[in-house]
């Protein structure tokens, strides 16, 4: 090993780890610097992702890691452990590939010996395998827990705007001065008054909008969400949505068959009658819009990507104009 100069140390640790493993910061950089003197280090840069999950490779300070690894500013790349470099068995071997490259002395980890051989990287290999094998059994029963969770009747604290969030019976509470707003928006707008003169209105007459313990300002879309939320008539759709990922290699949310939605009661703030009313001034108010556009696209909310169900925009350049799915085009920049 010849004379290293400046090491990069990466530690990581999600909020459950440290909660439940004993994963603490200041724990991996006492031993990752230990282990850079021992080398013969003289300057120690320190890389530190606190409260981001291993499984994700977009991370704060292992985007700078990278960075600097492939502007030749580190000669060597200490982490504690493997898991905590990432939990994805692809990222691992992405990232270790490479400081390979651009890092002389190449990774060493604290709590196990990894040598740039065969026999090394099976043994690498294995480790990312478990980690991601232990990451998916840590989902599985998250998961399990929200369920249950939700067929006891209990809520989560999703800061529904109207209601406060009792932490002892898990319940939403309504908020009386927040679901005055919320009956008034829906008076007006079945009364014939646009979303965007009921934000008008609303930020007119100094109205609060109180979100997380902030103020803001009324918005349109703000207001249009808060008139299609059936939530407000006293029915919560818990186990609603799936995440999957599609054909073009992006996310999606759909909605799961509503036989699989559990439904939970809560306090009404509007009545069933009130809402349907809401949802009918919607549609007509689409149908007859007479907003002038810029330009106007035939398949514009029409057209649908055939490989992922997603709605595709139009895209246009120098030369033409075509419709595009958004995951594909942003794959191709």
């Amino acid at each position: 090993m010849t004379k290293i100069i400046t090491a990069g140390i990466y530690v990581r640790v999600s909020t459950s780890e440290q909660a439940e493993q004993g994963y603490s910061i200041q724990t991996q950089i006492r031993a990752c610097k230990d282990k850079a003197y021992e080398l013969g280090a003289i300057d120690i840069l320190e890389y530190a992702d606190e409260g981001f999950s291993g499984a994700k490779l977009d991370r704060p300070a292992m985007t700078r890691l990278r960075d600097d690894i492939r502007k030749d500013k580190l000669d060597i790349i200490i982490c504690y452990d493997p898991d905590r470099l990432a939990r994805n068995l692809a990222h691992q071997l992405l990232i270790t590939d490479e400081i390979e490259k651009y890092c002389r002395e190449g990774l060493i980890f604290v709590s196990v010996s990894f040598e740039n051989s065969p026999e090394g990287r099976l043994f690498y290999s294995m480790r990312g395998a478990f980690s991601a094998y232990e990451r998916e059994k840590i989902l599985e029963r998250i998961i399990r827990g929200k369920k249950g969770k939700l067929l006891a009747g209990r809520l989560g604290n999703n800061h529904l705007y109207g209601y406060d969030f009792d932490k002892d019976t898990q319940m939403y509470v309504i908020n009386e001065n927040e679901a005055k707003i919320i009956r008034k928006i829906f008076e007006w707008y079945i009364s014939g008054i646009s979303s965007e003169q009921i934000t008008d209105k609303l930020n007119a007459n100094n109205i609060p909008k109180i979100w997380q313990g902030k103020r803001y300002k009324w918005s349109g879309s703000t207001v249009r969400t808060i008139l299609k939320n059936e939530k407000y008539t006293g029915i919560f759709h818990g186990w609603q949505y799936l995440q999957v990922i599609n054909k073009c290699g992006g996310y999606s949310i759909k909605k799961k068959d509503k036989s699989q939605w559990i439904d939970i009661e809560i306090p009404a703030i509007i009545s069933n009658e009130i809402f349907e009313k809401a949802q009918k001034q919607i549609i007509k108010n689409r149908t007859y819009n007479t907003r002038k556009e810029k330009e106007v696209h035939l398949l514009t909310g029409l057209a649908y990507c055939g490989s992922c169900g997603n709605k595709i925009y139009n895209h246009h350049n120098i030369r033409r104009k075509y419709y595009v799915c958004s995951i594909l085009y942003d794959k191709r920049i």
